[in-house]
């Protein structure tokens, strides 16, 4: 049943990617800010690229009806096949259409190239299922390879690296302050989150108002979350100015996002723990161990996966939350966002927002991996 599944979403991605070539593929665009003449699928990327990256599909659709043992480890090898050729392709047909163009002239990415792109990650979902031998592999490698085309150099002429380079001094800034607030928001969270999570894990009668107080805070939306934080941290401010609390950036910003990343955390520490059978246990405390080395050296260690598993959610919620910090003054990539919205720049929105996105798949690939490692006996057909 799990075989038929993976090859009905290796087939959708097929559907997804010859779709993909009755669309604009580029917009060739006359500045940053006008738009322009849309560019179809073999006009983009010419007759060659065009034919190898439709021949690509059609293997895909042809090991996805045939369905026979090895087709599990084609398919990450044509996820990277096809991810150079809608990714770098695209790069390359790009310069070659501005060498013709004038000096203002951009190339950016139309609804063809988005198709395609989401078709490639249904590739990945794929490759990356928990059971394929190479899942771990590709998680890993799939980011980083989309990295490396980035910074191979073969991407420059499409419109959004324009942008990037052009303001790459304000984006390395940025960037660095995303990681800050997203690192120490996380950290926070974890330090609080997993004693809180063993600590109700133990029969406490707070498990379930804890539990209640942060689904609560989850549902609330992040502007008004921030808004409430700013009249908090104001009123602290004016009570006690020797404190020299900021109302508006990086504190009211850490703050909220660490509270959005707590529910996941204390969640999956609170249910792997209770999840460890009592058998076990009581084979612990017969064996002469106490109560905090039944913890550390079997509690923990068998809810690890989980404990990760929650950790990683927490993480993906902290780069997302980040992002919407710039309305407070925090920055972060979500800047680019707001900028491009202020000047109707849509290659900006999408340097904020491509950054984001890639920014969450590695840290999702990251922590998969840790969670992969640590559950070697969950082993299923792919």
């Amino acid at each position: 049943m799990q075989k038929l599944e993976i090859h009905a979403v290796a087939a959708a991605a097929v559907v997804l990617g010859i779709s993909a070539a009755f669309l604009d593929w580029f917009s060739l665009n006359p500045n940053r800010l006008v738009s322009g003449q849309g560019l179809g699928f073999f006009e983009s990327l010419g007759l060659v690229l065009g034919t190898l990256l439709l021949g690509s599909w059609v293997v895909i659709l042809s090991i996805a009806a045939i369905r026979k043992s090895w087709s599990k480890y084609a398919y990450p090898v044509l996820f990277f096949v096809v991810l150079f050729e809608v990714i770098g392709g695209s790069g390359l047909a790009a310069t070659r259409h501005l060498s013709g163009a004038g000096v203002l002239s951009r190339v950016s990415l139309s609804g063809g190239f988005w198709l395609s792109l989401l078709a490639v990650y249904l590739l990945y979902f794929v490759s990356t299922r928990k059971g394929h031998p190479f899942s771990s592999l590709v998680t890993m490698l799939g980011p980083l390879a989309v990295l490396a085309i980035l910074a191979s150099g073969w991407c420059d002429g499409l419109s959004v690296i324009v942008e990037f380079n052009a303001q790459r001094t304000r984006f390395v800034a940025e960037l660095w302050r995303h990681l800050s607030i997203f690192g120490v928001s996380l950290a926070a969270a974890t330090v609080i989150g997993i004693p809180l999570g063993i600590w109700i894990s133990k029969g406490s009668k707070a498990a379930r108002p804890i539990l209640w107080f942060l689904g609560i805070v989850e549902t609330v939306p992040s502007l008004a979350l921030f808004g409430l934080l700013l009249v908090t941290l104001a009123a602290i401010r004016d009570l006690l100015p020797a404190l020299g609390i900021s109302a508006i950036g990086f504190l009211p910003a850490v703050i909220a996002i660490t509270l959005y990343a707590l529910l996941p955390i204390v969640q999956n520490t609170y249910t792997g723990i209770r999840s460890v059978a009592n058998e076990i246990c009581d084979a612990g405390f017969g064996v002469g161990m106490s109560r905090f080395q039944l913890l550390s050296n079997v509690e923990l260690p068998l809810a690890a996966p989980a404990i990760v598993s929650g950790l990683r959610i927490a993480a993906i919620q902290a780069v997302g939350g980040t992002t919407v910090a710039a309305l407070i003054g925090a920055g972060g990539l979500g800047f680019f966002i707001l900028q491009g919205l202020g000047q109707a720049a849509s290659d900006l929105i999408l340097l904020g927002a491509l950054s984001v996105t890639i920014m969450a798949l590695v840290v999702n690939a990251f922590f998969q991996f840790i969670e992969d490692r640590l559950s070697p006996g969950q082993v299923a057909a792919a």
